[in-house]
């Protein structure tokens, strides 16, 4: 039984602690799970905001181009030079391929007439041949017409011609046109504009003159782009082979049918720095509900083992005697009626057995005393009986025996009244000794009775008639001399 009790209150114990574990790892997945959700929307809300800067990037590098540009496409002098031929040649040379390469960084500089014809070319800083920028022309011609479509959307009569009179770099309707596309093999900043007056001149009725200049990003301007931005890495490269399209990149399509150039950036996630911020308050959160439910699951395993161990300590003195440890007399008859409806064949016989002198030990040496001797008794009968039998203790000195391995009459007698000579002795206690004795009153089953009670009374008359007949014996239920003895005192003692 008390085994039982063990192995119960460790299941109790273990599914305390198990449930303290998955509350703690259900409390580890929760808040995971909440951490990693919000990181995910932080991620995309800083990949959407660094797309916004990255395009707005694009459009400040466009409009820092064509306002270079504007320096020339909107200027009355040019109206003079490239529409009337004032004097062309000298003013290419001066305003034109004396600055806009060296102060600018552009690289191409292109004046368009009517049907795509070059009037001038310059690179860099020279006037070419207008058919060596021919490929030039023929790849950004879509930005061209373009240009001149926007002119004609914004031109306004004035005189014998046209001028613009909104401002040629407003961002909300530009009169230029720019992109960023793919130039011999590295992107580059198209910008297309007709050249229009500043002040007073006017476009000629019936002509149209397009500025085309081209820039390229060098490193210096994309590492500038990075800085501004603030971001770790920042490029714009020719997409020449399949890119794994993702939150951080950005296709620059082009003209339909060039190859497109893409953006690419890395940033710090925000999600990392949420992460260092929370996780060592996390950690320490985690470690005190550890701590917590460590606690409680210890606290609760005390209180359950503390029930546990009152609830078999009262089973047990339900049962047991709380002095000597052996059965009570409720154990004794419950094992006697399951001898009684369960024999098995065996034959088993009840002593009831009565410390003599003892009321002197008490009288004489104290309760103390007698309670240490008591149990020294109760220690001797149990080893007398054996672990087959059952002894248990009914009263103040007074125990009953249940002897199974021994329950032949001539085994039976000699067992008890060795029993009987050992607890004669003197008993030593507390550096002193008690002499005691005993008497033993024997009852077999089924011969002297039917049921425990019966078995119980068999035994206590038999050793009421081993005290009468001088303490010290044994005496047997139903023993055939007892019977001729109380037979001779039935007829005034002549037998029959």
């Amino acid at each position: 039984m008390k085994r039982l009790a063990e192995k119960k209150r460790f299941s109790i114990t273990a599914e305390v602690y198990l449930i303290c574990a998955l509350l703690a790892l259900l409390f580890v997945l929760t808040n995971l799970r909440m951490l990693y959700v919000a990181g995910e929307h932080i991620d995309l809300h800083q990949n959407n905001i660094n797309r916004q800067l990255v395009t707005n990037q694009l459009a400040l590098l466009k409009a820092s181009a064509a306002r270079d540009q504007a320096q020339i496409s909107r200027w009355d002098e040019s109206i003079g030079a490239f529409y009337h031929g004032e004097d062309t040649a000298r003013f290419v040379r001066r305003e034109v391929a004396g600055w806009l390469w060296k102060d600018f960084g552009i690289q191409e500089t292109i004046v368009i007439g009517e049907g795509k014809t070059i009037d001038v070319a310059v690179l860099k800083s020279e006037p070419v041949d207008p058919e060596r920028l021919r490929t030039v022309v023929d790849a950004i011609a879509d930005l061209v017409d373009q240009a001149v479509a926007t002119y004609e959307l914004l031109k306004v009569p004035d005189e014998d011609g046209f001028t613009v009179k909104s401002n040629a770099l407003d961002p909300l309707k530009p009169l230029y046109v720019a992109d960023i596309r793919r130039h011999q093999g590295s992107p580059a900043i198209v910008i297309a504009q007709v050249i229009v007056p500043d002040v007073k001149a006017v476009v000629p009725a019936g002509m149209r003159k397009v500025l085309l200049t081209v820039k390229p990003l060098t490193q210096q301007i994309i590492n500038d782009g990075r800085m501004l931005l603030g971001f770790e890495d920042f490029d714009i490269r020719p997409l020449d082979a399949e890119l794994e399209k993702n939150d951080a990149t950005l296709v620059l399509a082009g003209r339909p049918g060039d190859k497109p150039l893409v953006v690419t950036w890395t940033t710090p996630l925000e999600s990392t720095v949420m992460w260092r911020g929370v996780l060592p308050l996390f950690v320490v959160v985690f470690v005190l509900m550890v701590a917590g439910l460590v606690l409680v699951a210890m606290r609760y395993s005390k209180i359950a083992r503390e029930l546990d161990d009152r609830d078999a300590r009262n089973s047990y003195l339900a049962l047991h005697d709380p002095l000597t440890g052996l059965a009570n007399r409720t154990r004794f008859e419950l094992v006697v009626e399951t001898l009684v409806n369960n024999p098995n064949g065996k034959n088993w016989a009840i002593g009831c057995i009565d410390l003599d002198k003892f009321k002197d030990i008490y009288d004489t040496f104290g309760h103390q005393a007698g309670d240490e001797i008591l149990c020294e008794a109760a220690r001797i009968i149990e080893q007398m009986v054996g672990e087959t039998g059952v002894v248990a203790r009914i009263g103040g000195d007074e125990f009953v025996a249940l002897f199974v391995e021994d329950a032949d009459k001539e085994r039976l007698r000699v067992l008890c009244e060795t029993m009987i000579h050992r607890l004669s002795k003197d008993i030593p206690f507390e550096g002193a000794k008690a002499p005691i004795g005993a008497s033993i009153g024997i009852a077999w089953w089924p011969d002297s009775g039917n049921s425990a009670k019966e078995l119980m009374r068999a035994a206590d008359n038999a050793l009421y008639r081993a005290k009468e007949g001088g303490r010290g014996k044994v005496c047997f239920a139903d023993d055939p001399e007892e019977r001729r003895k109380k037979e001779r005192r039935s007829t005034g003692g002549h037998a029959a």
